[in-house]
Formats: C-alpha cells, sequence, structure tokens
C-alpha cells in the first residue's frame, strides 16, 4: 500500500485529473474528517 501526503494545490501543480469523484475540500486541513482515497484497482474490486 501506499501512502501520501499532498496539499490542497496539489491537482493544479502536476496537472493531474480525477476521472471519478473529487479531491478533498481545501477545507480539509482546517477542519480534517476521516475520509478512504481508493485507487482504480481497489475501486473496480
Amino acid at each position: 500500500m501506499n501512502v501520501f501526503s499532498v496539499g490542497p494545490e496539489f491537482d493544479r501543480a502536476f496537472k493531474f485529473n480525477v476521472r471519478i469523484g473529487s479531491f478533498l475540500p481545501p477545507d480539509e486541513l482546517d477542519r480534517p474528517r476521516a475520509v478512504a482515497v481508493l485507487g482504480a484497482t481497489a475501486y473496480e474490486e
């Protein structure tokens, strides 16, 4: 399992697009919530 930590500007900095779903909201750093982020393989299984 890979674990990455990135800031709210990740998508713009790396021109990264999400195929399904969305990035975490910008206020996540101020109001953290429990979330799970799945990759494509885990989503399909």
